[in-house]
């Protein structure tokens, strides 16, 4: 089901998956719930923005994180699935990701500094990430990999190896 919700309505269904995810945690009769996707993908900017705690305890297999803001936000424990290159902003600035399962993902113009990726088994290139920047990044388990840049981009452009080939011909 598609849901038409207001932001009013979407602060208020948020509150409430909150306070019962709570309920259930202080009972100790938690496990990973499931929620309809199209309500969490409806709700999921508020919830992680304001209730991130509670993530580890919603089943977010299947739910896009396509232009979601998670910089600052904690989502270990949880079984999200992140595209580095689809969160808003490509930038998982000073957000704890530690213990997804990165491996295969795409970090090029990716903001990583002072993320926490430990043990997601991603692949990093530092001359790929944005600004060269990995600093405060926890990559413990991480697969870091520095490319020669030379390797990446040519001192010659496509116009000028032409040139030199085409000015051979007449030598």
């Amino acid at each position: 089901m598609k849901y038409q919700l207001d932001s009013n309505e979407k602060l208020l269904l948020a509150k409430l998956i909150y306070q019962e995810v709570q309920k259930c945690v202080n009972d100790g009769k938690i496990e990973r719930i499931k929620i309809d996707k199209d309500l969490v993908n409806s709700l999921l900017q508020i919830l992680v923005y304001h209730y991130s705690e509670i993530l580890k305890y919603i089943d977010l297999d299947g739910i896009s994180f396509e232009e979601i803001d998670i910089r600052s936000r904690d989502l270990s424990g949880t079984n999200a699935v992140i595209d580095p290159q689809l969160v808003f902003g490509k930038s998982l600035q000073l957000s704890n990701l530690s213990g997804l399962d990165l491996r295969g993902k795409n970090f090029k113009g990716v903001m990583v500094r002072g993320a926490d990726l430990s043990n997601t088994g991603a692949t990093i290139n530092i001359n790929e990430v944005y600004e060269k920047d990995i600093t405060y990044a926890n990559l413990t388990g991480c697969n870091i990999i520095r490319t020669n840049e030379k390797e990446n981009k040519s001192d010659e452009t496509d116009c000028e190896k032409a040139k030199k080939y085409i000015m051979s011909l007449f030598n």
